[in-house]
């Protein structure tokens, strides 16, 4: 808990610690000792203070401090990083992947990616793997978890966590990024697919094995059949490739979603938006009334919406229509 106060920004100081935890003065100096005496937090320079008695001294990570390594499967690239944790960036690197991949060109892929990110570094004590999930074989995604995290654990005798890439993006949004004092979230991620991720009470809502299925609610009774076996599904109207396949038979234009985010002025391309909106709308209304969020998140292609686009959704809570934003971490 120590630990994480400082690496995330949220204490700064011994004096921050006590009043965050509660933890005594003399708990908080012996757990910050032995993290200074094991080289994971150092001391820096004087805050000034205007209350009485001796300035604090800031707390700051170590460059020796543990650090971590992780693999993002992402729409048609595999993306590598190391980092600290408080997710300062040592090394980075990337690469094409189809999205058909074999699961053999995955593991490989992910395998080259985390020699380059671990040769010759010191203090690595986890690994973190990332992609949509559920990850099933013969389906959209090939399923990277029958032998990419055996692999790489066996490999580098590290622990390895698998996790859905909207689970991790929410996570690092609670500790870093735009819903770091919040403790029910929704987080809506909009691609090949609709992701959703859930806080509530500070904690992530986990389904199983695979986090909340936004995409997959009903908004429209009868509709088309969805690859899930339901009908009218979600992300059947706001995928981002059925969004792009609209725009070209009414446009006639072939662009990137971001370009067409981008584009204002045409009366077309403000309808297929609009309906799209609508359509979210709808989606993101049933979940706050079973949740009542606090704030929502767009990530993915959502990060290409304009502010506009962003107001346009109204929900249905006044309070969490100020709090409705784009994700500053992923």
């Amino acid at each position: 808990m120590v630990l994480r106060m400082v690496a995330t920004g949220a204490c700064r100081t011994r004096r921050d610690l006590v009043v965050r935890t509660g933890l005594s003065k003399m708990t908080i100096s012996n757990i910050v000792g032995e993290m200074i005496d094991g080289d994971v937090l150092r001391e820096s320079e004087v805050v000034c203070s205007e209350e009485p008695g001796r300035n604090p001294v800031r707390l700051r990570l170590s460059p020796e401090a543990p650090k971590a390594a992780g693999v993002a499967f992402l729409p048609g690239r595999c993306e590598s990083v190391l980092c600290g944790l408080d997710l300062r960036v040592f090394r980075r690197a990337g690469t094409d992947l189809p999205k058909d991949a074999p699961e053999a060109v995955r593991r490989e892929t992910a395998l080259r990616l985390l020699d380059k990110m671990l040769s010759g570094t010191a203090g690595v004590r986890a690994i973190g793997l990332a992609a949509d999930l559920p990850w099933r074989p013969g389906g959209e995604q090939m399923c990277p978890s029958e032998s990419v995290r055996p692999a790489v654990r066996e490999r580098y005798g590290l622990p390895v966590f698998l996790e859905d890439t909207c689970q991790s993006a929410l996570l690092v949004e609670s500790l870093f990024g735009r819903a770091r004092n919040c403790r029910d979230v929704l987080f809506v991620s909009l691609g090949d697919r609709v992701g959703s991720a859930v806080l509530s009470g500070g904690r992530l809502c986990r389904a199983g094995e695979d986090g909340p299925g936004l995409g997959h609610v009903t908004i429209c009774a009868g509709g088309r059949p969805c690859r899930c076996g339901g009908r009218g599904c979600l992300e059947l109207y706001v995928r981002s490739p059925e969004v792009l396949k609209k725009l070209y038979h009414r446009t006639g234009l072939e662009a990137s979603y971001a370009d067409f985010c981008r584009i204002t002025g045409s009366g077309e391309v403000d309808r297929v938006f609009r309906e799209t909106v609508d359509f979210l709308a709808a989606g993101i209304a049933s979940a706050l009334n079973l949740l009542n969020s606090e704030l929502v998140l767009l990530g993915g292609d959502g990060l290409c919406w304009t502010d506009r686009h962003v107001a346009d959704l109204n929900p249905p809570s006044p309070a969490c229509a100020q709090r409705m934003g784009a994700a500053e971490s992923w």
